[in-house]
């Protein structure tokens, strides 16, 4: 059954189409040499009983910016943002960073794509007691190739992500009303699709995906469901390319995809997995990076609404060894979501879309480095259980952290 929408929710709506998208590019301070994104890793702390307290999900950032390169060094900041519902929590979100550094075979640009979202519950299909929203957006975007450049010899990273999300309560149907500035996700994908060679171009697909649900009817009580939201997008862009493949190499691997079977309760997946590219020991470096990620929780027992409570979500990749005669990059991944045995059970499948980039001996490339912030966010349902004064940490769901390679 369709639920009535304000006058000013219509008005909003249509405005929504016409959002602004605009795509920005950065000024390097090194044409040279940049940081690789390799991840993230967002999880919660605060116990309760000995059990880690689940959260919808907020704003959510992990993000690399203001990279600079100077006698030897590398220094650069990341955003990291984590969000819960209305409870109060804590949190060290890290972000995992490589770093390539060339003696000019390897020219290194930075890009945003930026965008505005509203999704929109208020009609699904019927389905009153489970209402869901869904996002699919795909921007067209593309930055100049250098000359020579031919495939292969270019790689397009992620550098990172930045999701802002609000409830605006003049935007909900009549009687309704906003829970917090979060969400039940049942889906994410962000992801760099049919990156080619475009004339004088390189060009690729952004797409951002989002979908959510409600809970599962028995464990909502009086928690009222946002029907419409809004989202402010950043993904970040790092292009490599070179005008000769006998300098730089680019191997799109096949994603690792996990599929987490444990219904009860859900937990990240870890392993260890090869990325192959060119052998016979003419590249004597390499790096992963990362081009897209996706989580998609599965229905499971039965249970028709697939929003849920999520204490981590992690997606990230670690260098480990590589094999220059054989071409081959060993990586460690941890991939998924953890949630509580106070959260209904759930199964999800999830990926990481793995970029293999290999150098000869004019670029070095370092390893896999890890940074933490620091999230505290003090309770507001009930704010005698959790303050972050009280931990002596500083309220803020945001963090600048420090990424540096000497």
């Amino acid at each position: 059954m369709a639920i009535a929408l304000r006058p000013r929710v219509l008005a909003a709506l249509l405005l929504v189409c016409f959002a602004c998208v605009c795509t920005h590019a950065q000024s390097p301070t090194d044409l040279n040499s940049a940081f690789v994104w390799q991840g993230f890793r967002h999880a919660w702390e605060r116990t309760t009983l000995s059990f880690k307290t689940p959260h919808r999900l907020g704003s959510f950032a992990n993000y690399i910016h203001d990279e600079t390169f100077s006698d030897g060094s590398a220094k650069a900041h990341s955003t990291v943002t984590y969000t819960p519902g209305v409870n109060g929590d804590f949190a060290f979100p890290a972000t995992y960073y490589g770093l390539v550094s060339s003696s000019g075979a390897v020219e290194a640009s930075r890009s945003d794509v930026t965008f505005s979202l509203r999704d929109n519950a208020t009609d699904s299909s019927g389905q009153e007691n489970n209402p869901t929203a869904s996002l699919d957006h795909v921007v067209q975007w593309s930055v100049p190739a250098m000359e020579g450049v031919e495939p292969g010899s270019f790689g397009v990273l992620l550098r990172g992500f930045k999701i802002g999300m609000h409830c605006d309560p003049a935007a909900q149907p009549v009687g309704g009303e906003c829970n917090s500035n979060g969400v039940w996700p049942s889906l994410l994908r962000i992801a760099l699709e049919e990156c080619e060679l475009s004339g004088d171009s390189i060009a690729c697909n952004v797409r951002f995906q989002l979908n959510r649900g409600n809970i599962p009817f028995h464990y909502r009580l009086s928690k009222p469901f946002n029907y419409v939201m809004d989202y402010n997008v950043t993904i970040g862009i790092t292009v490599l390319q070179s005008s000769s493949l006998s300098t730089f190499s680019v191997s799109y691997a096949p994603d690792i995809s996990v599929g987490e079977e444990r219904a009860f309760p859900a937990s990240p997946v870890s392993g260890t997995a090869f990325l192959q590219g060119g052998g016979n020991g003419y590249f004597t470096s390499a790096i992963s990076g990362i081009r897209g990620l996706s989580l998609e929780l599965n229905k499971t027992l039965d249970v028709e609404s697939l929003g849920r409570y999520l204490e981590s979500f992690e997606s990230n990749l670690e260098d480990l060894y590589y094999d220059p005669v054989a071409g081959k990059q060993q990586v460690a991944y941890s991939i998924g979501i953890s949630t509580t045995v106070t959260v209904v059970p759930l199964t999800y499948s999830a990926a990481i879309s793995p970029v293999l980039l290999q150098f000869s001996e004019a670029t070095a490339a370092r390893s896999t480095s890890i940074s933490n912030g620091t999230i505290c966010f003090s309770d507001q349902a009930f704010p005698f259980t959790f303050q972050c004064r009280l931990k002596g940490m500083k309220p803020s769901t945001t963090d600048e952290v420090s990424l540096s390679f000497n």
